[in-house]
């Protein structure tokens, strides 16, 4: 299929001047001053009836996932929010743990799961980083970004795909119970697990910059907002909110320190909540970012115990696939702690999260009004 005209469309729908308001929002936050208009915020996951089976297998199709997320960007231009138009080319989160040889499991074209490898401490030592340039899901993942880019003509960025931290991605290759069992028995296999892991992560990182010719918006799990490479990358790291501070502290914190240190700056994601951590992650150099659910975890917490050094990624959170947390409630909840100064943007990840079209369209028209910065 030949996407000239639909490329020739995105740029007649996102004016240079929008997209440009847009970064300069972003920009300003992540070099932690006030925006001169308002806070940014974007939504993810529109339109509601596509056409395309989202919760199915349609986006595995190389092709009509390209063909989605193009009605995606097109469809999505009516919404004045600060949406930058990218490709996810890959959003698979266990791609690496494939890599090594973890059986991919899905329920859903959203849903991945993986058979663990490590059946025993021992089998730590077993592992070997593989070719992640020329084999399994990472290789499709980069063979998918190059030719997104060839298909639009390199006219549009790439959004990071669903990256994964060091122990996240360890809980992925070694049965979840048993990994936390092993902090406290085998802290030495462990260790030498995610120090492994940890160099795959950013061989893989280089890889997608690479394949993506530089063009990336290193911002993952949520591909639709806009982050400069020059501020680091991005990852999940959802054991955040379940270890201990001193397990957090031996198994976690240096190995994104490490990642931090490699990209210049860090961006770290969590669900759930993780206040009991938060002294760990101010210890982590270069976090430039935290994304988290406002519904989960309170953002007056994170700004007493911190400080104003980061960027505040807010999300609605798990709540807000109830029904019983509102996107108005989660602009009442975060924008408070930004019109004090503190540097942050408002997110809305998922469709399922608004009962129709039309109460996310009204919640676009309240941020508007509720995210200007008054003077």
């Amino acid at each position: 299929m030949n996407y000239k005209s639909e490329i020739a469309q995105i740029k007649e729908l996102y004016p240079e001047e929008r997209i440009r308001k847009s970064k300069e929002r972003y920009k300003a936050i992540w070099d932690l001053k006030t925006p001169s208009d308002r806070i940014p915020f974007a939504f993810w996951w529109y339109p509601f009836n596509s056409g395309f089976d989202v919760e199915g297998l349609d986006l595995l199709d190389k092709e009509k996932r390209l063909q989605y997320l193009i009605l995606q960007i097109k469809a999505k231009a009516g919404l004045d929010d600060d949406y930058i138009p990218g490709l996810w080319s890959e959003e698979r989160p266990p791609i690496i743990a494939a890599a090594f040889g973890c059986e991919l499991v899905h329920e859903r074209s959203t849903h991945f799961w993986t058979k663990p490898i490590i059946n025993s401490p021992k089998d730590v030592y077993k592992l070997k980083i593989p070719d992640l340039k020329h084999q399994g899901l990472t290789k499709e993942a980069l063979e998918n970004t190059k030719n997104y880019r060839k298909m639009t003509y390199g006219k549009l960025p790439i959004y990071l795909c669903d990256m994964q931290g060091p122990l996240s991605l360890a809980s992925l290759m070694w049965n979840y119970q048993d990994l936390l069992m092993a902090l406290l028995t085998n802290p030495k296999e462990v260790h030498a697990l995610l120090r492994l892991l940890t160099e795959a992560i950013i061989k893989f990182l280089y890889l997608m910059i690479e394949a993506s010719e530089g063009d990336i918006i290193p911002l993952e799990c949520f591909p639709f907002a806009w982050m400069p490479m020059d501020k680091g990358v991005s990852v999940s790291d959802d054991l955040l909110a379940i270890l201990s501070p001193e397990q957090y502290k031996e198994f976690n914190v240096p190995y994104l320190q490490q990642i931090a240190d490699e990209f210049g700056g860090l961006v770290i994601h969590s669900c759930g909540n993780f206040s009991h951590n938060l002294e760990n992650l101010s210890k982590i150099k270069n976090l430039v970012g935290i994304n988290f659910g406002s519904s989960e975890m309170p953002i007056e917490e994170i700004v007493e115990k911190m400080d104003s050094r980061y960027v505040l990624l807010t999300h609605r959170g798990i709540k807000g696939q109830t029904g019983l947390y509102s996107g108005k409630d989660h602009i009442d909840a975060v924008m408070p702690t930004f019109r004090k100064g503190v540097p942050g943007c408002i997110f809305f990840d998922y469709t399922r999260e608004f009962k129709d079209e039309n109460e996310l369209k009204e919640t676009c028209k309240y941020a508007i009004k509720e995210c200007v910065l008054k003077k």
